[in-house]
């Protein structure tokens, strides 16, 4: 199957998905998620904030901010790409209508892990993300945790066919656990 119809299929579900259980799904992985930034504080963290289908994680993560450094997308229009930002108040727009820092870093961070969005993962973890590898840009395997914030419904039975720039992640938390790719 191919990733363009992989993706279709899971927004259809995501689509379907009843706002009362899309927000009580998110409420379980902000709980597993906060337990898993309590055990390995890792510091600093890049992230994501959560827009579209997105579980809605964005209350742990500010929380989180209070202590440690977290890093957030950023678009450079010279380059077209994202980079990561230092989060500050407020937030600006970007051009992708995403929330985003209004300061760039001087040089890159150091992450010592990264919550990653995706519209799917398989076992293996491996990421399908919306299809223009924005965010696959910003991964690295120099970043230790690469935990995958999805709900279960987006994890994938079927093999996500990785390109040779692909990042796996290490981790994937959804409303019902915190798994680890085979």
């Amino acid at each position: 199957m191919s990733k363009t119809t992989q993706r279709k299929a899971i927004l259809h579900a995501l689509e379907k998905q009843h706002p009362n259980e899309k927000q009580q799904a998110s409420t379980r992985i902000s709980h597993h998620l906060n337990q898993w930034l309590c055990t390995h504080q890792p510091n600093p963290l890049g992230a994501f904030v959560p827009v579209r289908y997105e579980p809605s994680i964005w209350d742990v993560l500010i929380n989180y901010a209070r202590t440690h450094s977290l890093y957030l997308p950023k678009f450079n229009p010279t380059t077209q790409c994202y980079d990561w930002a230092p989060y500050t108040e407020p937030l600006t727009t970007s051009k992708f209508n995403i929330p985003e820092p209004a300061k760039t870093c001087d040089a890159p961070p150091r992450l010592n892990a990264c919550v990653v969005p995706a519209v799917g993962i398989d076992a293996k973890g491996h990421r399908l993300g919306w299809g223009h590898g924005y965010f696959d840009r910003l991964l690295s395997t120099a970043i230790p945790h690469r935990i995958g914030i999805i709900f279960d419904c987006q994890r994938m039975s079927d093999h996500i066919k990785s390109d040779p720039w692909d990042i796996s992640l290490t981790g994937i938390i959804t409303e019902r656990q915190l798994f680890n790719p085979i």
